[in-house]
């Protein structure tokens, strides 16, 4: 049976290397680094913790409530002064649920259409939204609020899992850490609402229901069990992928011949697994949604794209515009099917497996995760654009060193581990084996691959460092790393930092000095806004720090005068066309700009603007038939790239 969790350690040990090699641009001195950043952290976590473990029960939970209130304190001042441009599916998603939480149950876009999956959680979040606008909140807080209590709350569940499962102050402590000094906590999961954050304390929550099932009485396991049923259910409507849970069930079962009581709360979540079809049948309805063949993709269009070997089994704009010319989801089956073919018969058996190692590698990279759906601040403050590559070096370097660290431990617990039948706990310990693989083999094998999907794991991969405990389970030890001194080890680590800090890496966001890039998008024929002859939009953009280049967007061959001009200085220049948008490549000093958009023609001209209900993507308003509306906006970026 050891083979299972072995498998998981080969997947881990492609994550380390992915962790080293994936981040771009990287370079060899930033490797060095890293290393050194990983044998630091190991140097200090296999340090002995005396201590820490004579602290008394009442001083420890006053420096966790201590390290809570900072934590809690840096993500609020992050809300209110750094906010991002978010953009691309979660966008879609919460403009949606907007609207419905005003009443307003009309489908506008094609996106649904084609990803229904994410009718549930737009449903779902307008429902916490029309709560939220009841209390007099905006949507922007409104949707801030949730973040704060699912990312706290699946933080405060695994620092308290962590102490019920070891009772080990070292353990809980580990945690917070990896929660505190990485971005973890104040970057994507904080700034930007999705799926992924849910359907990781789902799982947390999955789990911790099974590793103390035998503690409950049988009134709380009658509970429990539609606790199980009911988020399963909750858990497949965010994200379907949570169905990987069904064959890992199933072999764990057979496996580990687990107990009767056991199978039963098994059996609770695979029935739940069973109800989120009629749930999301239902949600369809009270949504007022229709699905439309005419926009959909088959499931084989995720297979195939996950086998393109061009964009390394990643989303790929050319297999979805190659899927939007087909007429009907027929043709579109017909039209993958063939090039799935194609595709695996040129790869053979080397090529799959070279594309499957790859995917794999991509699942557990976590060096992009201050960048997942954001479009960089929506005003980026000097001080930060003075050293952005240097915190973003930083900030990915601590993401990745973590990230490391936990597949190195991971691995050092499970690889000589040997599963013992009939035991609750060994047999949960399986399930979470299996579930981690079913993860990151249902991507790595047979769907698109993101870094984002792979951020499943981490849940399961925290309980198995809870559940293997040192003292029970044989663990590979790196005895040469006891040697240095605990200060030692922390000296070094801040040596790398500061190693770091000096070096500096680029990031896509990181010459970004403010920004409006939340859209619709034109591929799912989002309305555009016509503006009347000779009629104008304004708006105004405030600079924080000094940009050289500025783009509006607008439409491709459409006849508008966009015009900038420094409200300080009174100065003045012309953008000019581009494609779908209109440019300027101008040294402009930190200020207040305002940007007129004006139709010179006889004809109506469309124009990219943005309209949601209550949420504001910008600090200052749209001026628009001479109102002022603040949840309406131009498309706009300045930055400091001249190209």
């Amino acid at each position: 049976m050891h083979v299972w969790q072995r498998i998981l350690c080969l997947a881990l040990m492609i994550g380390i290397a992915a962790c080293v090699l994936m981040p771009n641009p990287t370079s060899w001195q930033y490797q060095i680094l890293l290393a050194a950043a990983v044998l630091a952290l190991l140097g200090i976590l296999v340090q002995p913790t005396a201590r820490l473990e004579r602290l008394s029960a009442h001083r420890f939970k006053i420096l966790l409530g201590l390290l809570g209130s900072a934590l809690v304190l840096a993500q609020l001042l992050i809300l209110i002064f750094l906010p991002v441009t978010v953009y691309h599916d979660p966008f879609r998603v919460l403009v949606q649920a907007a609207q419905m939480a005003g009443g307003n149950y009309d489908w506008n876009i094609t996106y649904f259409w084609r990803y229904s999956q994410n009718v549930p959680i737009a449903w779902l979040l307008s429902r916490w939204l029309m709560i939220t606008n009841w209390l007099g909140l905006s949507v922007n807080w409104g949707v801030n609020l949730l973040e704060l209590i699912l990312l706290d709350g699946f933080i405060y569940l695994t620092l308290l899992t962590a102490w019920q499962l070891t009772h080990r102050k070292k353990v809980v402590f580990g945690l917070a850490a990896f929660f505190m000094l990485t971005p973890f906590a104040y970057t994507y999961y904080l700034q930007v609402f999705y799926t992924d954050l849910p359907n990781m304390l789902i799982l947390l929550i999955i789990f911790r229901q099974l590793i103390f099932w035998s503690n409950f009485s049988r009134r709380q396991k009658w509970f429990r069990g539609l606790l199980l049923s009911g988020l399963t259910a909750l858990g497949m409507l965010i994200k379907a992928n949570l169905i990987v849970l069904v064959p890992a069930i199933l072999l764990t079962v057979l496996l580990m011949r687990p107990k009767r009581s056991l199978k039963l709360a098994l059996g609770a979540i695979i029935l739940g697994v069973v109800l989120s079809v009629p749930a999301h049948a239902g949600i369809d309805r009270a949504a007022h949604f229709q699905q439309n063949d005419a926009y959909k993709f088959p499931t084989i269009a995720w297979v195939t794209m996950g086998m393109n070997e061009r964009t390394q089994g990643t989303y790929s704009s050319v297999d979805v515009i190659r899927n939007i010319k087909q007429k009907d989801l027929t043709a579109r089956q017909k039209v993958d099917q063939k090039v799935l073919k194609k595709r695996l018969t040129s790869m053979g058996a080397a090529g799959i497996g070279r594309q499957v190692i790859i995917k794999d590698g991509i699942l557990l990279d976590v060096s992009q995760m201050t960048e997942w759906y954001n479009g960089g601040f929506k005003n980026a403050p000097a001080w930060y654009l003075k050293f952005a590559d240097h915190w973003h070096e930083l900030a990915v370097l601590m993401m990745s060193s973590a990230a490391i660290c936990l597949y190195l431990l991971t691995i050092m617990r499970l690889w000589k581990w040997r599963p013992q039948r009939y035991d609750d706990r060994q047999t949960v310990l399986m399930l979470l084996v299996m579930t981690a693989l079913g993860y990151l083999g249902f991507h790595a094998l047979l769907w698109e691959a993101e870094p984002r999907y792979g951020q499943a794991v981490f849940p399961l991969l925290f309980m198995i460092l809870m559940l293997t405990k040192p003292a029970s389970v044989p663990v590979v030890q790196l005895k040469w790393l006891r040697r240095p001194r605990p200060a030692a080890s922390v000296f070094v680590l801040f040596g790398v930092l500061l190693l770091a800090w000096n070096q500096g890496l680029p990031g896509s966001n990181t010459s970004i000095v403010a920004a409006q890039r939340s859209q619709l998008s034109t591929q799912y024929h989002a309305r555009p806004t016509f503006l009347a002859p000779r009629q104008t939009v304004s708006q105004q953009i405030r600079l924080l720090a000094a940009g050289s280049r500025i783009s509006v967007q607008t439409y491709a061959n459409t006849d508008l005068k966009v015009e900038l001009q420094n409200l300080q200085t009174r100065r003045k220049w012309q953008l000019t066309r581009h494609g779908d948008s209109h440019r300027l490549c101008q040294d402009l000093g930190a200020g207040t700009y305002q940007v007129t958009v004006t139709n010179p023609t006889p004809k109506p001209q469309p124009i990219a603007i943005l309209k949601t209900n209550r949420y504001q993507m910008t600090d200052r308003p749209l001026i628009f038939k001479g109102h002022a509306r603040r949840d309406a906006s131009l498309i706009y970026l300045v930055s400091n790239q001249s190209d």
